[in-house]
């Protein structure tokens, strides 16, 4: 998953490797060009950590309800930490390359205009209280509403945050978590249920549009 989209605020932040800089514009610029370029050879491109990612240590990945919660006003979420992944996600179209099958069978090479941001990975971090990755203010009345943002959400690891409720990210819009795990996935699904199903039912929808 990339670009890394977050934002240096210390030196010592053990994720200053994947991310670009302490300034938005800059950070947002090239990673909205990781976007296009990567996108544009058929690539889903997630970038990350949606959002707030201050520090990597005690950030809420080991069993248990560890983890960061992250205070901050709305003036500087939006012009500073939120900048990067809203460039990216109103980057627009890029063109697609590809090989289309032909009715004899044969290829030929064809183009077709596809949205550069089809995904984004949410983050460890509490926004306040609550998980960035179940913060339906974040997910849904930003990204998706404001932003226009109709891809797909994808936790972080979800293996350990006994936190990440399942139940609670469809709710707030995301659409996977990332496990490998049946007892990580902290939701059983109830199809009997009509909001379960309809939440389930969208998750499902945007996970297909992207794929």
């Amino acid at each position: 998953n990339a670009p890394g989209l977050n934002i240096h605020r210390n030196q010592y932040n053990a994720r200053n490797l994947e991310y670009y800089s302490e300034d938005p514009i800059l950070t947002g610029a090239m990673g909205a060009n990781v976007y296009r370029q990567a996108v544009a050879y058929g690539l889903v491109v997630a970038g990350k950590h949606f959002a707030f990612n201050d520090q990597e240590d005690h950030r809420g990945d080991r069993d248990g309800q560890y983890g960061l919660a992250t205070w901050l006003n709305e003036q500087s979420a939006r012009e500073i930490y939120l900048k990067p992944f809203e460039m990216c996600m109103k980057l627009g179209d890029v063109e697609l390359n590809y090989l289309e099958q032909k009715s004899d069978g044969t290829y030929e090479n064809a183009t077709r205009q596809i949205r550069a941001c089809q995904a984004v990975m949410t983050a460890f971090n509490r926004i306040g209280y609550t998980w960035t990755g179940g913060s339906y203010n974040l997910l849904t009345g930003i990204a998706r509403n404001e932003w226009a943002f109709n891809g797909m959400m994808i936790t972080d690891n979800a293996n350990t945050g006994v936190f990440m409720d399942g139940y609670q990210m469809i709710e707030a819009g995301g659409d996977i978590k990332l496990t490998y795990l049946a007892d990580s996935a902290r939701f059983d699904f109830d199809k009997n249920d009509t909001a379960t199903y309809h939440y389930a039912r969208e998750a499902m929808h945007r996970v297909l549009y992207t794929v």
